[in-house]
């Protein structure tokens, strides 16, 4: 059933309300809603899916896959 414009505008302000409340993204700051920007988290922080995929394509650059990543680690021995 379709509504009437009075109502429609009515509701405008409680919608305008609801979009503030939504998260954005921590890079873009994008209205995060999943199913039109996705939701992913990095680091506890909200990222949109174009960031997000930006922020894994780094890490896979500084650490490419198929190779071991090396680390510094120390060895101690006691006799």
């Amino acid at each position: 059933m379709a509504i009437s414009l009075t109502r429609y505008l009515a509701e405008a302000a409680q919608r305008d309300q609801a979009l503030e409340l939504l998260e954005k993204c921590d890079s873009c700051d994008v209205s995060l809603q999943e199913a039109v920007a996705g939701y992913r988290r990095v680091d506890s922080r909200p990222h949109c899916s174009d960031c997000y995929f930006c922020v894994l394509s780094d890490a896979v650059d500084q650490h490419p896959i198929g190779r071991p990543m090396v680390t510094a680690f120390s060895i101690s021995t006691t006799t």
